[in-house]
């Protein structure tokens, strides 16, 4: 469900949590109470997580998806961390455009611009 890499970035001060989703669709039942535990586990020292999420395997998010994304954000934000997100397919984009949401989030093209601006 998950693929969560540690990637060292040469010019943070700490290293960035590469949290790779692999659901093509990401809805209630797909599990969202857990991948939200397991991407706000990695700030488990409460230092600010450096977490990048990779979306390019999802062809669809829900609403609740979404929310869950928001939760994240606000969390992760709070504990003076940064939370990116890379691999938005355009069709998902749109909802961003529509939603606001593309003004919410830092969202990168790709894994490595995603990476480089950390």
């Amino acid at each position: 469900m998950l693929t969560i890499e540690t990637v060292p970035v040469p010019t943070g001060s700490k290293p960035v949590h590469v949290v790779r989703i692999d659901v093509p669709r990401l809805t209630e039942d797909s599990g969202l109470d857990e991948i939200r535990s397991q991407i706000l586990a990695l700030d488990s020292e409460k230092a600010g997580a450096d977490v990048l999420i990779d979306l390019s395997p999802a062809e669809f998010l829900s609403s609740a998806a979404l929310g869950m994304l928001g939760m994240i954000h606000r969390k992760i934000w709070a504990a003076k961390g940064r939370l990116k997100l890379c691999g938005i397919r355009p069709e998902i984009m749109q909802i961003f455009a529509v939603t606001k949401l593309d003004n919410l989030f830092d969202i990168h093209d790709t894994r490595e611009s995603g990476l480089a601006s950390f």
